[in-house]
């Protein structure tokens, strides 16, 4: 018979005991989504274009400048050194016959992956024939898209995306 008293004389689960457990249990599952609701709304908004309407507009624009800049046959390379608080963006640009090409207005833009605050836009200036420089402040090592874009007189003749890690 004394068994039988030990059996309950230890801890009891009680209706109030059930209680906090459900509502501490619910209390972080709500927490938890809080949070990511808060991450996800804050972080990349998805949006790609402003009006996909207008966009699909200029599709056919978009296919025929590929195709002229496919023809051209140009060799463009991209190189980002990053030294302490500072960083460079060179872009190298050569015709098919590997010779410098001049004369253009090359613009970079570093896109982030995760918020569009977080990008990042250069201005390139020719230092040297075919070679173009430009400087910004320190880039956040991490994963990066980089667009290029040259024009010519006013219109683009070089589109390049490139997805890149910074160390």
């Amino acid at each position: 018979m004394s068994s039988n008293r030990s059996a309950t004389a230890g801890w009891q689960v009680t209706g109030r005991t059930v209680l906090i457990g459900i509502l501490a249990f619910f209390g972080v599952v709500i927490a938890v989504n809080a949070a990511l609701i808060y991450l996800a709304v804050s972080s990349h908004t998805g949006v790609v274009t402003g009006s996909s309407y207008r966009a699909g507009n200029g599709w056919q624009a978009e296919i025929e400048a590929a195709q002229a800049q496919l023809a051209r046959n140009w060799r463009v390379e991209a190189v980002i050194d990053r030294t302490g608080d500072e960083a460079s963006v060179e872009v190298n640009v050569r015709d098919r016959n590997g010779a410098p090409v001049t004369g253009l207005a090359v613009a970079t833009l570093l896109r982030s992956p995760i918020r569009e605050a977080n990008d990042i836009e250069i201005t390139l200036t020719e230092t040297e024939t075919g070679r173009y420089l430009g400087k910004v402040a320190a880039i956040a090592p991490g994963n990066w898209t980089l667009l290029i874009d040259a024009a010519e007189a006013g219109v683009r003749v070089f589109h390049s995306e490139s997805r890149l890690f910074v160390r």
